[in-house]
Order: structure tokens, then C-alpha cells, then sequence
């Protein structure tokens, strides 16, 4: 398995045939890998070097400055560096937290909270997290034709999305504690994530033949997959694959600080998600209907859990 760069340009345009093309591409795609890579996505370069910049000095800020808005079981957002991805689906093998930390936005929550720190970290973050919805938007306008929907079909149900933008650091290290890596195998929880990194490498795709697949992307594109609400949307038609990010050789006198800025895409918190129709199976799906923003309000709560149990 490879995971395919897909130009988006298509989207931006008037051809019809280009676009049917693209749409098909990106069905195939989902239904084979469950990752691809886009280019040409006419996402402002401006834009993304400022928040990287500013998102790097968040980072090196003191401990005590960054978990001034600490992540709680009541705010799914704001700062952490005890998540434990995989306790979302395997409890029984983890014994150490990821060796990252982040700092997670909803800037469509009336309780939002942002940095202050450094100056202009909150005008960039949101800046960001607007830009990066309206491509999310061209990007399910692309994930509705490709259900046999009209394009605009997602556009009522993403009107009021509460969409996560997490921004994540994974500090240098000398050695490694057995056991322990980067960011546990997980996979997302909502219906899209974008995905911007750096070229230190590490995250890696579980392939149908259960094969791990190294996803170092051009510098110029963000990588795409689905989360769990997406699979159950298309009633497993695509893929919500499982996904990691894994320790960095070693090297003497070389830095091997990763970051990446990851956008979780979500509906409208009161959105059904209920089966395409041409997602079911003789017309009928395995999944009952749920609510979108209770199904992820239910998945942090479970990690949480999962994951204040662990640690006491």
C-alpha cells in the first residue's frame, strides 16, 4: 500500500469531467487506504508559516505558562501532555503516556478558550482555524460527490461545526523508555482531519495486510484521513485507519523535535448521522443513527476515563 497524492485543484474549477474524476479518485482511495496527501489546495502559505512559527514558541514556554488552560473532562480543549491515544480502543498494553504534548482549539465553542502568549499566538490560531475550515469544506464538497450526493450536500450539517485544531509538540530526546513512543496507534473520532508536519518523520499507516507505512509528506501538502463518525457515516464503506507516530532514530548532535498542527473536522454537534444511501447494503446499515456531537462528547469522555484510571 502507498498512500497517494491527490491534486484538489479540480474543486477550485468549473470542469465537471475533472472534478467526477477527482471524486472517483478519492472514493477508490477511501475505500482502499484510508489516507491520501493533497496539493495544490490553495491554503495561504502566510497563513501556515506564522502559526507554525508562533505555535513552536508556545512550546518552548514554561510548563506552568501552557497548562494555565489545562484540558479537563468538562473542556475537551486547551493544554495536555498525559494523553494516551490508544485508550480509546486497547487498555490493556499501555503503560506510559505519549511522549508529546498539545494544545487543543474550538474556536466555535462559546467557552473557547486562547494563549496569550506569545503576542499574536491568538490571531494566528484563529486565522488558521478558519482558513483551514473553508478547505475542509471544498474537501467534503469533494467526499459528497463521491457519495453520490449533490456537492453542496454537507454544507447545513457543517454550518455550526465544533471542529478541533490541535497543535502538537514532540519534544527532543536523548533515549527512549521501553515501551513508550511518540503517539500511540489510534484512530481519529470525527468525520475529517487535515494535517500539516514537519519532514522529522514518524507517522505511519496500518495497510490492509496489517503492514506499517511510513507518511512523510511533501512539503507542500497536508495529509487527509477519516475518523470513526465517517466510517459509521458510510457504514464502513471507507476507512478509518489506524494510525501512529513512532520514535526517530537517534543521532548524535541531531534534533529530533517533531511538530505538526492536526485540524479535526466535526458536523454540527446536533447533525444525525445516519448511512448514505448508496453506503448501504441492500438497503440496510449496521450502524443505528446517532447524534454527532454526543458520539464525541462520548469518546473523549471514555479516554478520559480510561485515562485518569490509568494513572491513578
Amino acid at each position: 500500500m502507498s498512500i497517494p497524492i491527490i491534486d484538489i485543484s479540480p474543486i477550485f474549477g468549473n470542469d465537471q469531467n475533472k472534478i467526477n474524476e477527482l471524486a472517483n479518485h478519492v472514493d477508490k482511495t477511501m475505500q482502499e487506504v484510508g489516507f491520501f496527501m493533497i496539493k495544490n489546495h490553495q491554503f495561504k502559505t502566510n497563513v501556515l508559516d506564522k502559526t507554525w512559527k508562533l505555535t513552536r514558541e508556545y512550546f518552548d514556554q514554561s510548563f506552568e505558562i501552557k497548562n494555565k488552560i489545562p484540558m479537563t473532562p468538562d473542556y475537551p480543549y486547551g493544554y495536555e501532555s498525559k494523553e494516551i491515544l490508544s485508550l480509546s480502543f486497547n487498555q490493556d498494553k499501555v503503560t506510559h503516556p505519549d511522549m508529546k504534548e498539545t494544545f487543543q482549539i474550538c474556536i466555535n465553542s462559546k467557552n473557547n478558550k486562547l494563549p496569550q502568549t506569545p503576542n499574536q499566538m491568538a490571531s494566528a490560531v484563529t486565522n488558521y482555524y478558519l482558513s483551514m475550515s473553508q478547505l475542509a469544506e471544498k474537501l467534503l464538497e469533494i467526499f459528497a460527490l463521491a457519495l453520490k450526493e449533490p456537492r453542496n450536500w454537507f454544507k447545513n450539517k457543517i454550518d455550526n461545526h465544533q471542529s478541533a485544531l490541535r497543535l502538537l509538540n514532540y519534544p527532543h530526546v536523548e533515549n527512549y523508555i521501553p515501551g513508550r513512543t511518540r503517539a500511540t496507534q489510534h484512530s481519529d473520532y470525527g468525520i475529517l482531519t487535515i494535517l500539516k508536519q514537519d519532514n522529522v518523520g514518524g507517522l505511519q499507516v496500518l495497510s490492509k495486510e496489517e503492514k506499517w507505512i511510513d507518511a512523510k509528506s511533501p512539503d507542500d501538502c497536508f495529509v487527509i484521513n477519516i475518523g470513526d463518525l465517517m466510517k459509521r457515516w458510510t457504514n464502513d464503506k471507507w476507512k478509518s485507519t489506524i494510525h501512529r507516530v513512532v520514535n526517530p532514530k537517534i543521532q548524535k548532535r541531531v534534533n529530533n523535535r517533531r511538530q505538526s498542527i492536526a485540524f479535526f473536522f466535526n458536523a454540527n454537534p446536533n447533525t444525525i448521522i445516519q448511512t448514505f444511501e448508496s453506503c448501504k447494503n441492500n438497503g440496510t446499515s449496521k450502524y443505528n443513527n446517532v447524534i454527532a456531537g454526543e458520539y464525541l462528547m462520548a469518546k473523549h469522555n471514555k479516554a478520559m476515563k480510561a485515562l485518569n484510571d490509568k494513572l491513578n
